[in-house]
């Protein structure tokens, strides 16, 4: 039998398993994350896939939104908080509990994020090809146009890594490849 797509897992006790994707929707997966519930979303070149920790594969969020209208995820440290950025949209949804809400991008924005991440005190950065940051805090965005604080460079991704502080990689044709890091902990 030929497995198409899925997701190898690493126990704790150095234990392998294949997590079997049966729609083969994973095979282009390009960030993964657990939220609170234990379950996995895996953002991809396809849109976002989740595997619920029941072992189901939903294609749809609670509500009935389909989950391959979104292209772009982030989810928190401890996995409390879940975006999901519309495919080409103007909305963002972040889960709260049990309820899914929509948050509407800034007018300065004119097209969608193509890179999210949380930081610890639960504040999303993303960027978009318009603007080289902007961050949701505090129930407000703050927009940081290219050249004021993050450099004035095309952001690639923001990546979070594991003591909490936000991984910024830009390009710029004047100063190449760079990285920047922000302490957000």
């Amino acid at each position: 039998t030929r497995v198409a797509g899925g997701i190898y897992h690493l126990s704790g006790a150095g234990q392998w398993t294949f997590i079997a994707d049966p729609a083969d929707r994973t095979a282009s997966a390009q960030g993964l994350a657990f939220d609170a519930e234990d379950s996995l979303w895996i953002e991809g070149e396809d849109g976002v896939v989740v595997r619920r920790s029941d072992g189901s594969w939903p294609s749809s969020l609670e509500g009935g939104r389909r989950l391959d209208r979104f292209s772009e995820m982030a989810v928190s440290e401890g996995g409390d908080a879940v975006w999901l950025s519309d495919r080409g949209g103007r909305v963002l949804s972040r889960r709260q509990g049990d309820t899914w809400l929509d948050v509407a991008l800034p007018s300065e924005l004119s097209l969608a994020p193509h890179t999210m991440a949380v930081d610890p005190p639960g504040n999303l950065w993303l960027a978009s090809e318009t603007y080289a940051a902007v961050r949701w805090k505090g129930g407000a965005w703050q927009v940081f146009p290219r050249g004021e604080g993050l450099g004035a460079g095309y952001i690639e991704r923001i990546w979070r890594d594991r003591i909490g502080d936000i991984w910024v990689n830009q390009w710029s044709e004047t100063l190449g490849e760079g990285l920047t890091r922000l302490h957000c902990r």
